[in-house]
């Protein structure tokens, strides 16, 4: 059977490097950090927030956690099997906050029947005190995702699932709502959209404040009311921490981000954020680096509102050494992309670079690298940093990899594979993320680029799409501006590997040379193909895996028969395959194939063309019979690994605060009591008042 593997986020050699203040100052920006984190279960799901409260009272009703099993099995009630796919079930909510993997796109069903999961809860001492709400969610849990809640229209697609939208809105709605908002230069990130009748909406704005707007467009009969005051009880709680963390820092920058994130969560006003995220890049390589606000758009399904998110890390001094002469070099690096100067910025704003440890990451996913702010206007014109998280770095699973690759290919991957990963990181950020400038023309009819004489490579012809005003990348592509983004920056970690001064500055030999372009590719082909476990009925549940599959797909069908480079050894007795890698014909010809895929999905972007990069996303990211057949012969592993953030406790000793790293055993009945403790707080009233407040029944259809 099954097995849960926890890996815990070891932070402990940075932390006690740090002095009392900075440890102290680390605690508040951690606590700060997680208290907003139940904020994503409301964008998760309509039930997200309920389980919250039910895991959170049954669990925290017992004494000691670690003898729940023995107490759990002693009844009779349920077997060995049933309570460890129980513990498995809450182990996947907690690390996704949330019931559904991969930013919200993937549900998570319990194995376990619902009759089964009732009769553990029941043993809880505090189960009257949840069992109204169980009742309320349990045929959600178990139901698929074209049952649940959806945006309707004919146009959109029947699996969308959120809570971003409310109340029957559509499609067709959303998207005139947005666009008058738009015009009102009001920044959606922080909103969630509501439908009051055919011709009024409420725009749910998070922040402390409590007020309403009404902005009138009679010429279009519509109505929206700007209602402030979402997750206020969330956001007290940061602000009490982040004021508490103000004391300890240590220079007038931190002070001045700080306080612009109290008025962003006080005001609801996302400039203020902004402003915050300016200032943030002008605090450069600090020893505790942190980050927390409306941040990344993975969850909409419309890839234009945010969900909420939060890091705390801590700098590796000698780690980060590295990623500074890659900045130091990003100018040359820049130049080797196979387009013109046209297409990037007129001088690329090199970043801070850092190697971090995690202190605190609650997020549905924990990135191993990470490029902020993801306001392009902030990242194209004030610039960004770059930070590589290095304890959250994983191997893949030695078993999985057996049924897939041969021997060889294991034994490489085992010796340099973690390396390889830190270096297409450090590529795929800074100068993936990095690169590229938007073709935009302004209210005023003033072009960013020269019209008359720039030239598109895909096309030979001028330039005929931009960015209009008011325009966004998130908001042009839509449903695929995650993909495409991703996809863009890993095939420019790919096509830059090929340089041999990018393999020197991260301290690979010369003889290496060539394993390391071979494990970076062979490990993209590998999530391609795992990846495709994420798709269902016809659509992508996740950014990461789509784009992985784009190439793995654009490779093996464009690559001509005397250069191939990818196939499969396919064994059709015992439905088994092997990955094949052509080594030479790699390094010979991968760079040239991947250059018209690498190329498509960046002057698609600088320019605003829609059609073009979806027409090829479609064309390669779709399953065909023959990627059907592979898929349906991939092994899956019974071992499941999970990260484990571990928190920070505070003790008072002689009047003084002492700061101290607060262990669990990294098992999941550890990783469980370890997120009930940080959550002792009497969240449950908090959250339940939240989840009562925008309910409506048409949201349980």
């Amino acid at each position: 059977m099954f097995s849960i593997k926890i890996k815990p986020l070891d932070y402990s050699k940075s932390f006690n490097q740090l002095t009392e203040e900075e440890k102290l100052y680390c605690y508040y920006l951690n606590k700060a950090c997680w208290a907003g984190i139940p904020i994503s279960l409301f964008q998760i799901s309509y039930e997200s927030p309920a389980l919250f409260i039910i895991f959170q009272s049954f669990f925290s009703s017992f004494e000691n956690l670690e003898n729940l099993e023995e107490n759990v099995l002693k009844n009779n009630i349920v077997s060995k099997l049933e309570f460890d796919l129980f513990i498995m079930y809450a182990v996947d909510f907690y690390s996704n906050y949330g019931n559904y993997y991969s930013f919200g796109h993937l549900k998570i069903i319990p194995i376990l029947s619902s009759y089964k999961f009732e009769e553990i809860l029941k043993l809880s001492p505090k189960y009257n005190s949840f069992s109204e709400i169980w009742n309320g969610i349990k045929s959600l849990l178990y139901k698929d995702l074209s049952s649940l809640p959806k945006i309707s229209s004919k146009y959109t697609d029947p699996n969308i699932v959120g809570t971003y939208y409310l109340n029957g809105i559509t499609l067709d709605e959303i998207k005139k709502v947005d666009e008058l908002l738009t015009k009102k230069n009001i920044l959606l990130v922080n909103t969630r959209l509501q439908k009051i009748n055919d011709n009024a909406y409420e725009v749910l704005i998070a922040s402390i404040e409590e007020k309403e707007e009404k902005l009138e467009f009679p010429n279009e009969n519509i109505t929206i009311i700007l209602k402030y005051g979402d997750f206020k009880d969330y956001l007290i709680l940061i602000n009490s921490y982040l004021q508490k963390a103000k004391l300890y820092a240590s220079n007038d920058i931190e002070k001045k981000i700080i306080d612009l994130y109290i008025d962003t969560f006080r005001t609801g006003d996302i400039e203020k954020h902004k402003e915050s995220q300016r200032v943030w890049i002008k605090n450069i390589s600090p020893v505790v680096e942190y980050n927390l606000g409306w941040v990344e758009t993975y969850i909409d399904p419309l890839g234009v509102r945010s969900y909420y998110e939060g890091i705390v890390a801590l700098k590796d001094k000698n780690a980060s050494v590295k990623y500074q002469v890659l900045v130091d070099n990003s100018q040359y690096f820049i130049d080797q992309l196979p387009w013109d100067k046209n297409f990037e910025k007129e001088k690329f704003l090199s970043p801070d670079f850092t190697a971090l440890d995690i202190v605190g990451f609650p997020t549905t996913s924990i990135f191993i690298g990470i490029n902020l702010p993801n306001y392009l206007d902030i990242h194209d014109q004030d610039g960004f940093k770059n930070l590589t998280l290095l304890n959250a770095y994983d191997s893949y699973d030695i078993q999985l990899l057996e049924n897939i690759i041969y021997p060889k290919d294991i034994e490489l991957t085992q010796k340099i594979e973690l390396k390889v990963s830190m270096f297409k990181t450090a590529l795929h950020e800074l100068l993936g993320h990095g690169s590229g400038k938007l073709f935009k023309v302004d209210e005023n009819g003033k072009y960013n680029f020269d019209k008359e004489n720039i030239i598109n490579p895909l096309t030979k012809e001028k330039i005929e799409s931009c960015y209009l005003p008011g325009e966004t990348y998130e908001s042009k592509f839509s449903v695929f501006c995650r993909a495409m983004e991703e996809g863009r920056a890993d095939y420019i970690a790919l096509y830059l590997v090929y340089d041999k001064k990018a393999q020197q500055i991260f301290g690979f030999k010369e003889k290496e040379y060539e394993d390391v372009i071979y494990i970076m590719w062979l490990d993209m082909f590998i999530a391609g193909i795992f990846g495709i476990t994420f798709y269902k009925n016809g659509k992508w549940e996740s950014p990461y895996p789509h784009e992985r599959f784009i190439l793995l797909n654009y490779i093996f069908k464009n690559q001509e028969q005397d250069k191939k480079i990818l196939s499969f050894d396919i064994d059709e007795v015992n439905k088994k395959f092997k990955i094949v890698v052509n080594k030479d014909n790699l390094i010979k010809y991968g760079r040239s194939i991947l250059s018209n895929l690498l190329t498509t999905f960046h002057i698609s972007k600088c320019i605003g063309d829609v059609k073009t990069a979806e027409n090829l996303i479609n064309k390669y990211g779709r399953l065909d019979e023959y990627m059907n057949y592979i898929y349906s012969m991939i092994p899956f592993s019974e071992s499941i690994k999970k990260k484990m953030n571990i928190d920070l406790k505070m003790d008072e000793k002689d009047g003084k605060k002492i700061v101290q790293i607060n262990e669990y055993p990294s098992t999941p009945i550890g990783f469980i009591q370890s997120v009930v403790d940080r959550f002792k707080y009497d969240y449950n009233e908090i959250t339940f008042k939240q989840w009562t407040k925008y309910f409506n029944p048409i949201d349980k259809k």
